[in-house]
């Protein structure tokens, strides 16, 4: 590992103070400033300031230079929601100007050659917490959803590159609330599912005895064209799910919270749970099906972060 500098104007922005903890590590609905690399020579730091507009800086020297993008089209208060690489290019997900929608843009890896994507409306919530988005991406496949604590409102299925075409998230049936999906392999997925969503009303087509606002894990073995019910996760609202990977099928790893959070693993599609790291968990992602790595704060309470592999 080689620890190399970043410009001024970089270095400012990730030092921003945001109710205490640096901006890097705020875990916001979406992240004010995040890093991500596709391979040793292509990377990208994005997100964005509160009222400070997006933010977006590139490497292809393996971080030797950055290079900050100009991002005309974009709302000017909002962060970037999300980036993820993957097949050769880059998309990210953020407010448009028009401040009502999401706008994706996409780029080849290797230079910055950003333009808009064409996708079916992403609308923005008309009220509750902040809006934010995840972009999912498995080689040549990808999914993205958008929206806040009162649910999803807008997402998409990559149909080729720069086109992205309608697709129903996972909970739409049952209360449309906000999850973002995982999956191992772009054909099995999985989500959390909080019965009757924000709106608290009796999902139709909820599971047998479930209860409004049990978290349920939600299961796909067909590219996320349709979901279907796994088993109950537990009784109460936001419980599971702040984080969620699926490194290989039928393997699940949560964030779950009572009165605090523990990293738990199932091996089983989720009929047995176990703890497997006790503190808060910003980001978690699964590069092949025995190797990942987490951004996490220890249980302590103090401002001391983590990387895990």
């Amino acid at each position: 590992m080689t620890a190399r500098p970043v410009p001024a104007a970089l270095a400012a922005s990730a030092d921003h103070k945001l109710y205490g903890q640096p901006v890097l590590l705020y875990a916001g609905p979406a992240s004010w400033l995040d890093v991500r690399f596709a391979n040793a020579a292509n990377g990208w730091f994005y997100g964005g300031l509160p009222n400070g507009g997006p933010i977006l800086w590139s490497t292809h020297d393996g971080g030797a230079s950055w290079h900050q993008q100009r991002l005309p089209g974009l709302g000017p208060d909002d962060a970037i929601f999300d980036l993820e690489a993957a097949d050769g290019t880059v998309y990210f997900m953020a407010t448009a100007t028009s401040g009502t929608s999401v706008v994706v843009e996409s780029s080849p890896v290797a230079k910055d050659a950003w333009r808009a994507d064409r996708t079916p409306p992403l609308l923005l919530p008309a009220g509750g917490a902040q809006a934010g988005g995840a972009i999912v991406l498995l080689g040549e496949k990808g999914w993205l959803v958008e929206g806040n604590d009162r649910g999803i409102t807008g997402s998409a299925e990559l149909e080729g590159q720069g086109t992205w075409g309608r697709w129903a998230p996972p909970c739409q049936a049952v209360g449309n609330s906000y999850t973002v999906p995982a999956t191992p392999n772009g054909t099995d997925f999985v989500a959390v599912c909080v019965m009757g969503g924000f709106g608290d009303v009796p999902p139709k087509h909820a599971p047998p005895r479930a209860t409004l606002g049990s978290s349920w894990l939600y299961v796909s073995g067909n590219r996320g064209q349709s979901f279907r019910p796994g088993p109950e996760l537990g009784p109460r609202n936001d419980i599971f799910g702040g984080v969620l990977a699926s490194p290989r099928p039928a393997s699940v790893v949560t964030s779950r919270w009572y009165d605090h959070e523990d990293l738990v693993a199932s091996f089983d599609g989720g009929h047995h749970w176990q703890v497997v790291y006790r503190g808060y968990f910003f980001y978690l992602g699964f590069t092949s099906a025995s190797q990942g790595v987490g951004l996490s704060e220890p249980p302590t309470g103090s401002s001391a972060t983590t990387v895990m592999s």
